[in-house]
């Protein structure tokens, strides 16, 4: 610096260090601006998910037994479920465009819940059904065991999303028979000896 000021290359290096640090902020402010809608999108995620398990755990909540020689009378597939309550419950997944829903009917009132950005992935949702036995995609399951073991008990109903993942879970606590012989071997009831 000389009495007269600044010279040429001193005023261009200010300028540059300055330049470099506001596009280092700004550079700053965008990844932490990716980071929140990330972080906003699976909040929004979580919040669906969330909703989607208090919707089925609220549909299945008081029913059952459902045995899979159809006694109970639930019937599941991959896109839909009902069973008798006071009239008829049911849900069904229904694809629209990008995105899908599902539509729960109890005792004639209908809710529908967006599944949007909780259903991406190449497969389509789909219901799948578990037992002691296995998983099946519908229930009752075409394969019913032999006429000595006592029907299968649907155990859990779940929502797979498109990727394969596990979008809600619902437990359904089954009841044993009366006529009920627990196997401790092989874990299932058997027809009692008459």
């Amino acid at each position: 610096m000389t009495e007269d000021g600044y010279t040429l290359a001193e005023a261009l290096a200010a300028m540059l260090i300055l330049g470099l640090s506001v596009g280092g902020m700004v550079k700053g402010a965008d990844a932490i601006g990716q980071f929140e809608r990330r972080t906003a999108t699976a909040a929004a995620s979580t919040v669906k998910s969330k909703a989607l398990d208090t919707q089925l755990k609220r549909l299945l909540s008081e029913a059952g037994p459902f045995l899979s020689d159809g006694e109970g009378g639930f019937v599941g597939g991959a896109n839909a479920l009902s069973f008798p309550c006071a009239s008829t419950c049911r849900a069904d997944l229904v694809s629209e465009g990008a995105g899908a829903k599902l539509k729960i009917k109890v005792l004639g009132r209908d809710q529908t819940l967006e599944l949007g950005a909780v259903a991406r992935g190449s497969r389509p949702l789909r219901f799948q059904y578990e037992s002691n036995t296995g998983s099946f995609d519908r229930w009752p399951p075409l394969d019913n065991a032999d006429p000595g073991q006592i029907p299968a008990a649907l155990r859990k109903v779940s929502l797979i999303g498109g990727s394969g993942e596990t979008l809600a879970d619902v437990r359904l606590w089954p009841e044993q028979s009366r006529d009920c012989a627990f196997d401790s071997i092989a874990r299932l009831c058997r027809k009692a000896a008459p």
